[in-house]
């Protein structure tokens, strides 16, 4: 028997656990609706004439990952449990984002004959001219074997040659991954499309337009793995995951080379998370459990899989938000319950309120490893991401702030003094809290950084790491001592 595959049964349903699966709709119910939606889109794009001839034999199938299923029953379980007006408003939220207007544009994007879709995902590609994506794929296939781990079994071939044979499309490459049965793929909403259909009729390349705007979206998505796995409640932190692993195999996932702006929009705030769990945990741990091939209660220590059910769960009933990606501008909870699994913690009191009371410089850091060094680097290049838009579509590039950089060693967070807050703000990111506790016990609380120059990175990072104050004509750190 093959050690990779998963030899433990899948967890019972969410609203089971949270005894409220009588009110709950059955996965069929969902799996049901889905189908309708995918029919009527279908037969909208016939009436019109507007289907590809690779769509026009059948209605689309489509269906949601097990895990998604089982929290969408959940949700819907809990407003029918109260029963008030709102609560049925919120129902219908649900309902229809996730099972007619997500889906819906699923199978229109996939299967419309209309430009650029048509020639997006459905033109047959040519992995020579697709470096940046081959590559990608090539550290991913490494990532899994490294880890004793089957990639058939995870992403459904053995090799890059092997997936690129299968599905010789962006359409195809797409349509098996985690959300790829019920949700149109990152980066190819109508905006982007737009904006697409602009490059192309400029004159653009179209591999070079796949492989420069969305070999890291479809990165993304192989790193959720199987659609039958159990995936780590919240949703939260499941995107955590994939986002970190992604940023492994393509850093330009979140941070775009010089002179591009093809990064994810918001990434740091997903992979910083899944970067601390990966350090405090071990990356072969939790990419085992990632993929389902170990439970996820015996594969990390102080309860923080059922921990994390429960906190992401509060924090969902909270806001009610009909995404299910609650707090996902707010790291700092799940980074504390990180840290303080790793340090022997047991988490089986731990609620977000408590957590709001605990300081990182109270936790004990791990030991010294190689993977401060990654988190300083990637902190330092988060403060240098720059939003801007073509048309209505993100586009992220690299810059040397506008604003001074500002380490807290305290609370072991790096940000941008004095920067202007809103959806498009250049998101926090976690300092290594082991660095953070050797530069306090040198007396120092916070760091302060002002960087003209991209080029000095590297510079900047090794006087951080020595904790001194350096001055040049590229950047000035300056040292803020801990108040007597």
């Amino acid at each position: 028997m093959d050690p990779s595959q998963p030899q433990h049964p899948p967890r019972r349903p969410l609203a089971e656990r949270l005894r409220l699966d009588h009110l709950a709709p059955s996965p069929a119910e969902l799996h049901a609706r889905l189908q309708r939606t995918a029919a009527h889109t279908w037969e909208r794009l016939a009436r019109d004439g507007r289907l590809h001839p690779s769509a026009a034999a059948r209605p689309t199938t489509l269906a949601q990952p097990r895990s998604f299923t089982e929290l969408l029953c959940a949700a819907v379980a809990v407003e029918r449990s109260e029963g008030a007006p709102a609560n049925h408003a919120r129902v219908a939220v649900l309902e229809q984002l996730h099972l007619e207007w997500s889906p819906s544009l699923r199978v229109e994007t996939l299967t419309t004959s209309a430009l650029p879709s048509s020639a997006l995902f459905h033109t047959p590609l040519q992995p020579e001219r697709l470096p940046r994506l081959t590559a990608s794929l090539d550290r991913l296939f490494d990532l899994l074997t490294e880890a004793g781990l089957d990639p058939t079994a995870a992403i459904g071939a053995p090799s890059t040659d092997a997936l690129l044979r299968a599905r010789p499309t962006l359409g195809r490459l797409y349509t098996p991954t985690y959300f790829g049965g019920c949700m149109p793929m990152l980066y190819a909403s109508p905006a982007d499309l737009d904006a697409y259909r602009r490059e192309l009729e400029g004159g653009g390349d179209l591999h070079h337009l796949i492989d420069h705007r969305l070999a890291a979206p479809l990165i993304h998505e192989y790193m959720h793995m199987a659609r039958e796995r159990d995936a780590i409640l919240p949703p939260y932190l499941d995107e955590c995951l994939a986002g970190y692993l992604g940023v492994r195999v393509l850093p330009g996932f979140a941070w775009p080379s010089p002179g591009h702006d093809n990064a994810l929009f918001g990434s740091p705030w997903f992979a910083q998370v899944g970067q601390a769990m990966v350090r405090a945990f071990g990356l072969k741990a939790v990419l085992r459990a990632h993929t389902g091939a170990d439970p996820w209660g015996e594969s990390l220590p102080g309860g923080f899989a059922d921990a994390a059910e429960r906190i992401g769960w509060s924090q969902y009933l909270d806001g009610r938000q009909p995404h299910l990606l609650a707090g996902n501008t707010q790291p700092e909870p799940w980074l504390k319950a990180t840290f303080l699994a790793a340090a022997g913690h047991d988490l089986a009191d731990a609620s977000l309120d408590s957590l709001a009371r605990v300081s990182m410089c109270d936790i004990p850091p791990p030991e010294p490893d190689p993977m401060d060094d990654e988190i300083l680097a990637d902190a330092l290049r988060t403060m240098c991401l720059r939003h801007h838009t073509d048309g209505s579509a993100h586009r992220i590039r690299l810059a040397a702030p506008s604003y001074p950089i500002a380490i807290d060693l305290r609370s072991c967070r790096v940000g941008l003094e004095g920067a202007p807050q809103g959806p498009y703000a250049t998101p926090t990111y976690l300092f290594p809290p082991t660095l953070a506790a050797a530069l306090r016990a040198q007396g120092l609380e916070r760091l302060r950084v002002e960087l003209h120059d991209l080029a000095a990175l590297p510079e900047v990072q090794h006087v951080i790491q020595e904790g001194r104050p350096a001055s040049s004509d590229h950047f000035t750190l300056t040292l803020h001592p801990d108040a007597p």
